[in-house]
């Protein structure tokens, strides 16, 4: 666990400060920080020109301040080394009229209970259980959330504001079809500091895509006389499509570790520049009519403008 009490002792001053400080130089050069407080009359419109505009991933990091605060059942329980452990466990969701707001559950394992609806959800970490409340939830599940999003949601645990329950966000695929996935980070208060719990890192963590359908494209410079994926995995005629054939056992792999399914489609034309339009693969995926390219290509400066590469997979010349 990670306790970050609520300020370091006088001769860990200066040590502490250049330890933040280099960390924060550091991360500015390819991160930017967003504070939203949800309680602000035009914070939804924030996050819907966010989701527009494809700012919920990586390089942006978000902290927004839930508008609705939750009373804990416990104080909590002292775990190991006497450090505190963050109660997960919420029975009253309020706003600050003293409304009652709607529970939300999100179901990190891709499971619903009976009689759930389309925005339910369940936080869970370690057989613990979380609830979230309301409104920014709710608002979050219809946006353009991506898989490497960071975005931390901070729940009130008092109507002054004082202590917060943390919740990690992310979604597998929004435009594929994917959910809102929820899922306990910490929590603060004044007396105890920041606690996060030590967990497994990010890439482990969202490694599920609770079977996600991802519309996959792969060049063929053949045309096959059997069904596409088998012609594709058959070891015939090896010296057709050699390279296409390689990187389509790749994408297999890596469909069976992230838990996500193909829908294949084909073409002749990796992509290129015809009356300034792109054919082949790069036209398919800058027009997003479909999520992956099952085929190495080169780099190149015009396609660098409207797809994004992975890491290099074949080496061809050298």
């Amino acid at each position: 666990m990670v306790h970050i009490g609520p300020g370091p002792t006088p001769d860990r001053n200066e040590q502490e400060h250049e330890r933040f400080s280099s960390t924060l130089r550091q991360s500015l050069e390819f991160h930017q920080f967003v504070l939203l407080d949800m309680a602000c009359e035009n914070a939804p419109d924030v996050l819907k020109q966010a989701s527009r505009y494809e700012l919920f991933n990586a390089s942006f990091h978000w902290l927004i301040i839930d508008n609705h605060y939750n009373s804990v059942e416990e104080e909590g329980t002292t775990g190991e080394n006497g450090l505190f452990t963050c109660p997960w466990t919420m029975i009253t969701n309020s706003t600050e009229n003293g409304e009652t707001a709607k529970p939300i559950q999100s179901f990190t394992n891709g499971t619903e209970p009976d009689g759930a609806m389309d925005s339910d959800w369940t936080a869970s970490s370690n057989g613990s259980e979380a609830t979230a409340s309301g409104h920014t939830f709710d608002l979050l599940a219809t946006m353009n959330v991506s898989i490497n999003a960071e975005i931390t949601v901070a729940s009130p645990t008092d109507p002054s504001y004082r202590g917060f329950t943390l919740y990690d966000l992310w979604n597998p695929g929004f435009i594929s079809g994917g959910k809102l996935k929820i899922e306990p980070l910490g929590c603060y208060s004044p007396a105890k500091g920041l606690q996060i719990p030590k967990r497994e890192s990010t890439v482990v963590r969202r490694r599920n895509m609770d079977g996600l359908r991802l519309k996959i494209m792969t060049v063929v410079t053949q045309k096959p006389h059997q069904p596409f994926e088998l012609y594709l995995t058959t070891p015939q005629n090896t010296h057709l499509d050699s390279v296409h054939r390689y990187n389509y056992g790749l994408m297999g792999m890596l469909k069976e570790f992230y838990n996500f399914t193909f829908v294949n489609r084909r073409t002749k034309s990796w992509g290129y520049l015809r009356n300034g339009k792109f054919d082949g693969m790069i036209g398919a995926l800058s027009r997003r009519e479909v999520d992956l390219g099952g085929s190495p290509m080169f780099f190149r400066q015009e396609r660098h403008r409207v797809v994004s590469y992975t890491t290099r997979t074949f080496v061809e010349r050298i």
